[in-house]
């Protein structure tokens, strides 16, 4: 029987955790979070420049702007993580761009090109802030995600400082603070996130209401989470791949030492690799699907 766990969360999230044993299980894989971060930078490009509707000059801003503050996010991040006596990670670097990504977005196609560097790096300071508050708060919000400390903050964050650097000459309706244009504009940015807020509030209140009237909601055993909910909730087998290849690529060698004086032209290929590892996945699988089906007809459920 497994002992009491302890949860190791970073930038909002649950990375991993440490049994009474002193094991410890990754809750992450560092590949896939920087190939969803790439994809995402490459991506973001799509909706940001392509929000013109024209191969303009305010589409060729916003994709400069875009490109500037999500690397200067990128690099704060990492200096923050440098600072604050912890080593930088590349988890941490992809959590940086994601926050120059978000911030940007309202304000890229109506603020210079200097100012996109500035918003960048800002998203990224409030949304580091706002993770080491959470650490410091007794009540911690089940986001694994991180999804309202790099989204919400980094985006309430670039949504305001519109207000400071917003420029007619590129394309805004009015100037902001710094271009001799007032307050006006800040304080209908600000006007414009209470009201975002308050309905993205409301309007999730009901929606819950409404899915736990018709018996959608369920409150998913903390052992399930922790262990392998997506197994528990839709029967979907998720292996490590990572493992699987570093134990393959092992054996492989393993293999070679042991016999040297064979040949092996083909032994190593990454394509041979990775139809082996595939042919294990499926039948790990279709095993771990059976024993699921076999659970449920023993439990009577549905």
């Amino acid at each position: 029987m497994l002992g009491r766990r302890k949860s190791i969360t970073k930038h909002g999230r649950q990375v991993s955790e440490i049994d009474d044993l002193g094991k410890e299980s990754s809750k992450e894989s560092t590949v896939f979070v920087v190939l969803g971060t790439t994809l995402l930078w490459f991506g973001w490009f799509g909706f940001n420049a392509g929000s013109a509707l024209a191969a303009s000059g305010q589409s060729v801003l916003a994709l400069i702007n875009t490109n500037i503050a999500t690397a200067a996010a990128m690099l704060t991040f990492y200096v923050l993580e440098r600072f604050s006596g912890k080593k930088s990670s590349v988890i941490g670097l992809c959590v940086g761009a994601v926050c120059g990504l978000v911030g940007i977005t309202p304000a890229c196609g109506y603020v210079p090109i200097y100012a996109s560097g500035i918003i960048g790096a800002f998203s990224s300071i409030a949304t580091f802030t706002f993770y080491k508050c959470m650490e410091k708060c007794p009540y911690k919000p089940d986001d694994r995600l991180g999804v309202f400390g790099c989204h919400g903050v980094s985006g309430i964050t670039g949504s305001i400082l519109i207000g400071f650097f917003a420029e007619k000459e590129v394309g805004a309706t009015l100037n902001g603070i710094f271009q001799s244009g007032g307050g006006h504009l800040l304080g209908v940015q600000i006007a414009g996130v209470c009201c975002t807020f308050i309905w993205s509030v409301v309007v999730t209140f009901i929606l819950l209401l409404i899915i736990n009237a018709v018996g959608l909601y369920k409150v998913i055993d903390e052992e399930n989470e922790k262990d392998n909910d997506d197994f528990d909730e839709q029967a979907v087998f998720i292996p490590d791949i990572e493992q699987m290849i570093a134990k393959h690529s092992s054996a492989k060698a393993k293999e070679l030492e042991l016999a040297p004086h064979k040949s092996h032209p083909n032994s190593m290929k990454v394509e041979g690799d990775f139809d082996t590892i595939n042919q294990n996945n499926d039948k790990m699988g279709t095993a771990v699907q059976l024993m699921f089906e076999e659970k449920r007809e023993n439990e009577n459920l549905p």
